[in-house]
Parts: C-alpha cells; sequence; structure tokens
C-alpha cells in the first residue's frame, strides 16, 4: 500500500509537471499531453499501475484516498487488452497515438458540436480552432441541392479556465429557418485564415412536435458519465457511432448525456482544459451529424463551470438556465434537464429551480395530447441501490412532482453502474410488469408512476457495491459499459434497452405503453 500511496503522489506531481510543460509548449498535443500525464515514470509506455493511478488522480476527489482493486483489475484487462497491439502488457506511445489518432490536434476546424436551437426550426453549431480565426462562418444547404448555398457569421470567443489556462477559439453559429424531417449539409470554416475547412457533414432535422419520422420510431441514445481514452469513454462512443450505422437513417435522431462529461477535473479543485479538447474531438462523429444535449454533473463544477457554459449551448428560455435546467420538445417527446447540484441551484420547495420544474411540467402535463411522453433529465440518481449514493434530498423534494405531473421515465448518471428500477413512487412498486413482448422484456402497462434509469455506464470506471438484498424497487442492475437505447413508436408505445459495450448486445429492457381507452391512462 506505501508504493501505491507513494506513486499517487508521484502521479500528482507528474500531472502538475505535464500542465506546465503544456503551457510553454504550444507545439505538444493534447493527446500526448494525456499519455505523458499517465506515464510517471517516462519511459515512453503505459503499464496497468500507471493507467490505474492516473485514472484516480483524475477522477477521485478526496486526496489520500487509494484506488481500488478493481480499477487496478479494469486497467489490465480490458484497457491494456484494448489497446496492445504487440501483446507485452504495455501501450506505448506508437499503439496509443494510433489507437486515439482522431483525438489529436488538426489544422482545420474540430471538436464539431450541434445541439437544438431555441426554436424547433433551429439548429446550433459549435467548433473550435487552435488559431485565432475572426472570419469563421458556416455554410449549409438542403442536402442534394449545393447551388443554395447560406453562408452564417460565427461568434468567435475564447475563455479563461485551468491551471494553466487554455489556448484555442470556439466558433458559434446557428442554423435557422429549418425545414421539419429535412437533411441538411454543412460545413465550417473561415474567410480569411487561409486554413482547411472542415469535411461536410450532414443532419436531420427533428420531426413536427408531436409526431415521429416518417415510417420509423424515434431513436435516442440516453447515457452519463463518459470522459475520454482512460477508461472506456473512447470505446463507448466507438459503440454508439457503429450503432448509429445501423439506424434506418443512419443515425440516432438524439443524444442525451446526464452529466458527467469529459473528467477533464483533476482533483477537487483543478481541470485540465485539454482533456475538454479530447473529449469533443472523440464525439464529434456522433456530435456532427446529431444533436448532442447535455444535463451538467458534478465534474463540470470546476472554474464556476465555466468550461461547460462556454463548450456547450443548450436551448433556454426567459425563465430557465442556460445549460443548467432548460426543456424542449422532441417529436413526441418532452424533455426536462434539471440541475442535481445544490451548491449552483437548489430545488428546495420555492426556490427557482423548484418552480421552473413545477411549472415546466404543468405546461407539459397539459399538452399531453400533443406530445405524450415526458422525461426528465438529472445527475445524481433519484432511486440507486449503489452504497455510495449521494443524492441529498432529490427524491424528497422533486418525486412528489414527477409523480403529480406523471413523468414517463426519468435518466440519471452519477453512479457508475446500470440500474433500472419498476415504476415507483415513495420507494413503493406502483406496477409489474403485466406481461412479456416477442423480444422477451417486461411490458409496463399504463405505470402509474415514474421508471428510473442510472445510466452513469458511459465510459468512467466502474468499482459499484451495491445494497443485498435489492430493494423491491429495483428491477435490474449491472456493473457494465454501454448506453441506452429508447425507441418511441407513437403515442402509446416505446422500448428501451441497454446495450452492453461489451457484448455488443442489449442485455436488459423494457417496453411501456399507454392505451388512452383506458381509464387508468396517464394521458389526458
Amino acid at each position: 500500500l506505501s508504493k501505491m500511496r507513494q506513486a499517487v503522489v508521484l502521479v500528482s506531481v507528474a500531472l502538475v509537471a505535464l500542465l506546465v510543460a503544456s503551457a510553454s509548449a504550444a507545439s505538444t498535443s493534447p493527446l500526448k499531453d494525456y499519455f505523458g500525464f499517465f506515464d510517471v515514470n517516462k519511459d515512453g509506455r503505459l503499464s496497468d499501475v500507471e493507467i490505474t493511478e492516473g485514472v484516480w488522480a483524475l477522477e477521485n476527489e478526496e486526496p489520500g484516498q487509494l484506488p481500488p482493486q478493481e480499477l487496478l483489475e479494469l486497467s489490465r484487462h480490458i484497457i491494456i487488452k484494448e489497446i496492445d497491439m504487440d501483446f507485452d502488457g504495455f501501450i506505448d506511445w506508437t499503439e496509443y497515438s494510433l489507437r486515439f489518432a482522431r483525438l489529436n490536434d488538426h489544422d482545420a476546424p474540430e471538436q464539431i458540436h450541434l445541439s437544438l436551437g431555441n426554436t424547433t426550426s433551429s439548429m446550433t453549431v459549435t467548433w473550435v480552432t487552435k488559431y485565432v480565426d475572426n472570419g469563421a462562418i458556416a455554410e449549409f444547404w438542403p442536402c442534394g441541392q449545393s447551388s443554395n448555398v447560406q453562408n452564417l457569421t460565427a461568434v468567435t470567443f475564447t475563455y479563461e479556465a485551468g491551471v494553466f489556462g487554455w489556448t484555442g477559439w470556439i466558433h458559434r453559429t446557428q442554423f435557422q429557418k429549418l425545414s421539419a424531417e429535412s437533411c441538411y449539409t454543412y460545413r465550417v470554416g473561415s474567410q480569411t485564415s487561409g486554413k482547411p475547412w472542415s469535411p461536410e457533414f450532414s443532419f436531420y432535422t427533428p420531426p413536427v412536435t408531436g409526431t415521429t419520422p416518417s415510417g420509423r420510431p424515434l431513436s435516442i441514445a440516453l447515457f452519463g458519465d463518459m470522459g475520454t481514452v482512460m477508461p472506456l469513454g473512447f470505446l463507448v462512443t466507438d459503440q454508439m457511432v457503429a450503432d448509429a450505422a445501423k439506424q434506418p437513417q443512419g443515425s440516432f435522431d438524439l443524444f442525451m448525456h446526464a452529466g458527467d462529461i469529459s473528467y477533464a477535473g483533476t482533483s477537487a479543485s483543478r481541470e485540465f482544459e485539454e482533456v475538454w479538447d479530447l473529449w469533443s474531438n472523440q464525439v464529434q462523429p456522433l456530435a456532427s451529424v446529431t444533436p448532442y444535449m447535455t444535463a451538467v454533473g458534478n465534474h463540470e463544477k470546476y472554474y464556476n463551470f465555466t468550461s461547460y457554459l462556454s463548450r456547450l449551448d443548450m436551448p433556454f428560455g426567459p425563465t430557465a438556465q442556460r445549460n443548467f435546467y432548460y426543456s424542449y420538445d422532441y417529436g413526441l417527446v418532452h424533455f426536462v434537464s434539471i440541475c442535481t447540484e445544490t451548491y449552483v441551484y437548489d430545488y428546495a420547495p420555492g426556490t427557482p429551480q423548484y418552480l421552473w420544474i413545477q411549472q415546466d411540467l404543468i405546461k407539459a402535463n397539459k399538452n399531453r395530447h400533443n406530445v405524450p411522453w415526458i422525461i426528465v433529465v438529472g445527475h445524481r440518481p433519484m432511486y440507486s441501490s449503489d452504497l455510495s449514493s449521494d443524492s441529498g434530498p432529490l427524491q424528497q423534494y422533486l418525486e412528489p412532482l414527477l409523480y403529480q405531473y406523471k413523468v414517463d421515465i426519468a435518466l440519471w448518471g452519477h453512479m457508475h453502474e446500470y440500474e433500472r428500477t419498476y415504476p415507483v413512487w415513495n420507494n413503493t412498486v406502483t406496477q409489474y410488469p403485466v406481461g412479456k413482448s416477442a423480444d422477451g422484456l417486461p411490458i409496463f402497462d399504463n405505470a402509474p408512476s415514474t421508471i428510473h434509469l442510472t445510466i452513469g455506464t458511459a465510459g468512467a470506471f466502474i468499482f459499484e457495491h451495491f445494497e443485498d438484498p435489492s430493494p423491491s424497487w429495483s428491477a435490474f442492475h449491472a456493473e457494465k459499459y454501454g448506453y441506452g437505447h429508447l425507441q418511441v413508436f407513437n403515442a402509446t408505445t416505446l422500448s428501451f434497452g441497454f446495450q452492453s459495450e461489451r457484448e455488443k448486445a442489449q442485455v436488459d429492457g423494457f417496453w411501456l405503453q399507454k392505451d388512452p381507452s383506458s381509464p387508468l391512462s396517464r394521458v389526458h
């Protein structure tokens, strides 16, 4: 243990040295810096022990705590195995840089990210350059109509955060007056820099509010707690890239990330900005072609959430708080994204966030004839059988709202596990499955209360311990990496499945249906 403790101290020292080096050497890439952070003994290769100690130093906020044995086993059996091409038990720089090549710096615009705009006919695009570019623009046109190009000037800015700051410029603009359920192509670049433009990307706009896309269900990916290449955020991202290609339209319709995004934090108070660069390039294959929406988590807190607020842009109304709590409709679903971090926005009854949630749910519940499904998204889970769950008074304060206004599904992260509840209210199961579907999944019919999904499995390391026996409301839990796949077929039927990264298959799921003619119907 003393050797491990000494190694943890060495990792902290190495981190400071890395940050100093990256502040003074602009030519060093974020990927090379990240490799150097883990390579404590500077022998040009990473061992399982170095990876374990590095990941622990990045995520753990309590000084003096030792890495758990489970993390060492994860490093040894998954991370090393995935990247070690010559099977010598180490990861050298060549292996590392080849596996994560798309995360390196680019001369062209990078970190390209779509998010829904403030209206149903708009889409925001954000990108980054590592050079000053005051002539940044986006070009877009209807797919197949390249002669009908529109140019949009971007707002350009940078920010100051991180132990030694950040070198980069963020550019943002919004495509407007888009037709519903339509394909558009775009690229981003510069009128003045002389640098290369981005490749062309194509995206589909949402269907008309209150409908599904023609001939197919809405296809939505749900998850939280990702991070980047150490340990497994990159693998889960690749899993979603592969699965997106299998969707009827060649992509998901929407991503919803329930907080703890890049894991750029390096302790209780420090953040390494280049990890945000790595993460943003990691998800670019997803976020450049599909709106990628986020809720805020505890790992976004550094420097007063500066990086989170600067790099991401979510829609918000006059009483919402940008990127912290907001809502939007997508087809047949109303999403309510909330902030579970009470040190920034409290949610006790009578607080601004509580009143906003209440009013938003009242409005959404009255609109069920048009948008019948309501999903609440936050970071810390309201229900979790994980022994380290730390959600405070979330259930006490907000569950009555979820029950009163008939929220169908609640999505959470924070706990690095997958867990699904039965429909539950006040710790009591309100409905067990009424049958099984043709694919063997449980069916819930006019569920009287909310099904809670904790999906903190998109890459952050997993070493959870659960209550034994499990609470009666816990239907299924697993320590597996992956994401959730929600399909909304119509106003009365949706399905959900948890897709395991290792098994490359669905390992849990359910069907939820409503019958408008039933006296128990929650559709009003």
